[in-house]
């Protein structure tokens, strides 16, 4: 399975599971256990670091669980099938790095460096900003980021979302979502450290800690989701409408400076499709375009139904001012007082 595949199941399980152990308070959703299951197994099957990913996405999902929803999943027969199911596809995968040492870099047969261990850490660690712009912004080539608006945008917008989190969550989702912060920090530190020797040097890319990294913005929106503050935000209309403009910004610069560098190279004109040295099968401009109302009709989308399940008491101000003003009822009340 390649990197993008164990990038999806990921995600499906960071959504499901979460919102399994938030849910399961009253009742087993066996919908969510079965789409949990199935992603959790292809997970633990996909990539040879796959058994360390659903290791913190486990204790991140205990983190946001109470008692209540872990006797609940305990008891139900479906759960226990699945993580039996999900635990032998872990054992099998640890296995077979065990046995056929995929992760074993002497076998490269590269020469051994030998470096202090400050130096290793001076190294690694000061790669991490590389490593941030390689998880957002590079799509295939490392050598082609995305313009600084996209970097700058997500970086704006996932900070803001985790700062919310821990000032509004639970004290045991914060610490959850800090433990689950400092990870995707320190592992991948740890883990090319632990090979850059062997390896001969920096080896590790962005995309290798998506797996784990995409599980943040994923918990912070469910620690705020569950929280009456975090609530009353997310039917804030001006703030929801402005978050959906920056996303669709940064998304759309992306895509076209990634069609710009197919057409005419990275540094090429910014009218890439005027005289494109290689065209799609679709005009360069047009399929811009398309992709632009793609993500706009997405983005709009999710408002709607955000919008669509906005409780009663959300409304606004200035609506319910209007019907205040033209009711006659209170017409009538107002003159006779």
């Amino acid at each position: 399975m390649d990197l993008s595949s164990q990038i999806t199941a990921a995600i499906a399980l960071w959504v499901c599971g979460l919102l399994l152990v938030s849910r399961s308070q009253t009742r087993v959703d066996h919908r969510l256990v079965t789409a949990a299951g199935i992603s959790g197994c292809a997970l633990a099957l996909s990539r040879q670091l796959a058994p360390i990913w659903l290791g913190f996405i486990a204790l991140t999902m205990l983190g946001f669980a109470d008692k209540e929803s872990i006797r609940n999943l305990a008891r139900s027969g479906r759960a226990r099938v699945w993580g039996l199911l999900i635990a032998a596809c872990t054992a099998f995968q640890v296995g077979w790095n065990l046995v056929v040492k995929p992760l074993d870099a002497t076998r490269l047969g590269r020469h051994r460096i030998d470096l202090p261990v400050s130096e290793v850490l001076r190294l690694t660690v000061g790669a991490g900003f590389e490593r941030y712009r390689e998880m957002v912004g590079l799509f295939g080539w490392l050598d082609t980021p995305a313009p600084w608006l996209t970097y700058l945008v997500w970086a704006g917008g996932v900070g803001f979302l985790f700062f919310l989190a821990v000032t509004w969550a639970t004290r045991r989702q914060v610490v959850a979502l800090l433990g689950l912060l400092l990870a995707t920090f320190v592992v991948p530190v740890t883990l090319e450290s632990l090979g850059l020797p062997d390896v001969g040097g920096l080896f590790w890319q962005g995309r290798y800690t998506l797996p784990l990294a995409v599980g943040v913005p994923i918990a912070c929106a469910l620690a705020l989701a569950t929280s009456e503050r975090g609530k009353d935000l997310a039917h804030r209309n001006r703030l929801m409408l402005g978050t959906g403009l920056a996303l669709i910004t940064a998304h759309v610069l992306a895509f076209a400076q990634n069609v710009r560098r197919y057409t005419v190279g990275y540094n090429g004109p910014i009218q890439y499709w005027k005289n494109p040295r290689w065209s799609p099968p679709v005009s360069p401009l047009l399929i811009t375009i398309a992709y632009a109302v793609a993500i706009s009709a997405f983005v709009a989308w999710t408002l709607g139904v955000s919008r669509l399940h906005r409780p009663v008491e959300h409304a606004d101000a200035e609506d319910m001012g209007r019907e205040r003003d033209t009711s006659p009822g209170m017409k009538e009340m107002a003159r006779r007082a």
